[in-house]
């Protein structure tokens, strides 16, 4: 079983390549583990594979619909787009929104 305070240490000293091997490693053993999906998600945003992120962040929040970081991060990768996602900024700004309610930080949000 992979140690996810390795994986985080990885992370905090920026070895994302290594960090996303065991990553990998621990998603086939634990697929449905909320704090690797999110390390996942980090780390696909660091190695800007945008669309990987999207999916893990996507799962993060169908079931921590609260987690204001992980909307910030799906929202960054609507905003990014690769491999044909076209670029959905209204769903960006969306998700930006959520993440912004979730912090409790509404005076965040620009005012027209």
């Amino acid at each position: 079983m992979i140690d996810i305070n390795e994986i985080n240490e990885l992370v905090g000293s920026k070895d994302f390549g290594k960090a996303k091997e065991l990553i990998d490693i621990a998603l086939t053993e634990q697929a449905d583990n909320i704090e690797i999906l999110k390390l996942a998600g980090l780390v696909s945003v660091n190695l800007n594979l945008w669309s990987d992120a999207r999916k893990y962040f996507e799962t993060v929040v169908k079931f921590e619909d609260t987690d204001a970081t992980s909307w910030f991060y799906l929202a960054k990768c609507y905003e990014k787009g690769e491999h044909g996602l076209p670029i959905n900024l209204h769903m960006a700004s969306s998700y930006y929104a959520t993440a912004i309610h979730e912090e409790g930080r509404e005076d965040l949000i620009p005012r027209a």
